[in-house]
């Protein structure tokens, strides 16, 4: 796994998924299950992405850029 990020956009992410731990873990999202465990969820995901310096959908999204640019290579041109 090759890092895909950049050093402050791994910073950022790490910022902003412990801070979505904080609010999904404080007293008064209690009252929502749901939302906090998809609050836990997306917060855990956030900073993990973060320390490993790996995003996935940024993977996927470069990875379809290339399979794209190669059909379209293949494309024949009809003149």
């Amino acid at each position: 796994m090759k890092p895909n990020i950049t050093r402050l956009d791994a910073l950022m992410r790490i910022t902003c998924g412990l801070e979505l731990l904080i609010f999904a873990t404080s007293k008064p999202q209690q009252r929502f299950p749901l939302i906090r465990s998809i609050g836990i969820l997306c917060g855990a995901m956030k900073t993990a992405e973060g320390i490993v310096q790996f995003c996935p959908m940024k993977y996927m999204k470069e990875r379809m850029k290339l399979e794209t640019k190669k059909q379209d290579s293949h494309v024949m041109n009809p003149s």
